[in-house]
């Protein structure tokens, strides 16, 4: 892999991000053309995200090739979700996200709202979800236990906010609570990781490659019993770099891990 400046860094995640918004298998160079990125870009691309136990379906179509949804760090998510109390009700949510449908919420107060939901994340340990109000056009955070009741709308809502949008929002969020922290991995060369869970945010991630051939990847955290469970699962192929915190409190992890 040879990304190892921004440049070629933002190339990445921004393929990456026009993936997750791909609903329906693609013609290839439609998508290519849509997105304004070239062929070899791409195949780059493909190489970079193997680094990541990431798959891009491709099928063979006549001459050309058909691109499919991702389906991607699905198995971890799922397990987090399953451990959940409220599995049922983020399971529904994350259907809605990946349909882009809306959703009538009602609140334990009896209140309702309409919303498009964009994502479900853990913010300061709670399962929570970042939703657009239909109403007041404006991107909201619900606590996932403050729900009683949902029911499953249309999907004929166009959003006011773009995705790049709504990592800002979840960016600012976390700077304005001081739990945003900068998260700094080594991975063993020729090792793949399976990325965390889409309900762990990831705030503006970087990958980048030493001249042992080691990849360095980076990316904004929140501190959490869900993060340390991630690097748990990839604790054999992978050296924290930064910062301290984060090193000694998965270490405490890990140690009452092995000590249950």
């Amino acid at each position: 892999m040879t990304n190892n400046c921004a440049e070629v860094s933002d190339v990445f995640w921004n393929t990456l991000f026009h993936l997750e918004e791909l609903r329906v298998p693609t013609k290839l160079s439609e998508f290519l053309s849509e997105h304004e990125i070239e062929k070899d870009t791409f195949f780059i691309f493909l190489e970079q995200a193997h680094y990541f136990g990431l798959t891009v379906n491709l099928q063979e179509e006549g001459e050309g090739y058909k691109i499919l949804p991702l389906s991607w760090h699905k198995e971890f998510g799922d397990l987090i979700i399953q451990k959940s109390f409220y599995r049922e009700l983020a399971a529904d949510l994350q259907n809605c996200i990946e349909t882009s449908r809306c959703c009538s919420l009602t609140y334990k107060n009896d209140s309702q709202m309409e919303i498009l939901p964009w994502r479900l994340l853990f913010l300061d340990n709670s399962l929570t979800l970042i939703g657009e109000d239909v109403k007041t056009k404006r991107l909201l955070t619900i606590e996932i236990d403050e729900i009683s009741e949902m029911e499953v709308r249309g999907s004929d809502y166009r959003s006011f906010f773009s995705r790049l949008e709504v990592e800002d929002f979840i960016n600012a969020m976390r700077l304005v609570a001081g739990s945003d922290e900068r998260l700094v991995i080594k991975i063993q060369y020729g090792s793949e990781i399976s990325m965390p869970s889409e309900l762990i945010f990831l705030g503006n991630p970087y990958t980048t490659t030493n001249q042992y051939g080691d990849v360095i990847w980076a990316a904004s955290v929140e501190k959490s019993d869900y993060l340390y469970e991630w690097l748990f699962s990839i604790r054999d192929k992978i050296d924290i770099l930064d910062p301290t915190s984060i090193k000694d409190e998965f270490e405490y992890f890990c140690n009452m891990r092995n000590a249950a």
